[in-house]
């Protein structure tokens, strides 16, 4: 929720839902959750884009996953941004993306069938990956067992290499 508020800029900025956690901590409020909703305060970003995302914000942070870069724009050797991701971990390589089927209608341009949308990002993953970066792809499903999904993501980035730049 705290991601969804941010993004939609129902709140002015993080510093207001920072205050109103701080008012709950010094009423004495801890019985309220007033201490998980600080560490969550503490994770919570505008730049998540969909729920999956969040929540796989938060498998990342309980696995000891090195926290992302969100919303990462991968630029080729000409300054163009490529593709902006999900996440990414630039020190290792990796980019991450959560792919939901509302992703891929979201895409269509009129008079286009998913497929068309489908092979666009397909397109869009084989440029990321030219330009050294390990493409990491999961989708909602399998973060009701965040543990695989964890140590799949730790296996890469284990392995990483540096992006060339």
């Amino acid at each position: 929720m705290l991601d969804a508020a941010l993004h939609l800029s129902r709140t002015r900025e993080n510093e207001e839902l920072r205050w109103t956690v701080a008012e709950c901590l010094m009423a004495d409020m801890r019985k309220h959750g007033a201490r998980r909703a600080q560490t969550a305060l503490g994770l919570a970003s505008g730049l998540a884009e969909s729920p999956a995302e969040s929540l796989s914000r938060l498998a990342f942070h309980d696995h000891g996953i090195p926290q992302p870069v969100l919303q990462y724009s991968v630029i080729d050797q000409f300054g163009r941004v490529v593709a902006i991701t999900d996440f990414a971990w630039p020190d290792f390589g990796v980019v991450g993306e959560v792919d939901g089927r509302v992703k891929y209608e979201r895409l269509l341009r009129p008079g286009e069938r998913v497929s068309d949308a489908l092979v666009r990002e397909k397109r869009r993953e084989n440029d990321i990956q030219a330009l050294g970066w390990v493409v990491f792809r999961w989708f909602p499903d399998e973060l009701a067992s965040p543990g695989v999904l964890c140590t799949r993501l730790r296996r890469l980035l284990d392995g990483g290499t540096q992006v060339r730049r």
